[in-house]
């Protein structure tokens, strides 16, 4: 017997930056891209840095297209959660894949 997917389902979620999300109270983490850091994240204060996209302005643009492609309803399925406690999750509005739309716009870059 399989289990069903978990499905979170918002509309107009908010959005932190191009690869995180809030649905139904949960942070969602865009899984498989890594877009830039916003200048306030952790990873471009401290030692992660080096390995860190830190560009505000890349950052801002790949964050405001997220929200661009996020103002109806979003349906995002459920594949884990990271090490932060986030739910990873494949995520799709008006039948656009946004893990997908930010890799293709060059707001993100794959991430294993």
């Amino acid at each position: 017997m399989f289990a069903a997917a978990l499905i979170l389902s918002c509309i107009a979620p908010s959005v932190h930056d191009g690869d995180s999300l809030r649905c139904q109270g949960e942070r969602v983490r865009l899984v498989g891209i890594d877009a830039p850091e916003m200048a306030d994240s952790p990873r471009c204060k401290d030692g992660r840095r080096a390995r860190s996209d830190c560009h505000e302005g890349r950052a801002v643009t790949s964050r405001d297209l997220l929200r661009s492609l996020t103002r109806g309803e979003v349906r995002c399925t459920v594949t884990g959660r990271d090490t932060y406690g986030r739910v990873l999750a494949r995520c799709v509005s008006d039948g656009v894949d946004l893990n997908k739309a930010m890799l293709r716009a060059g707001m993100a870059r794959r991430y294993r």
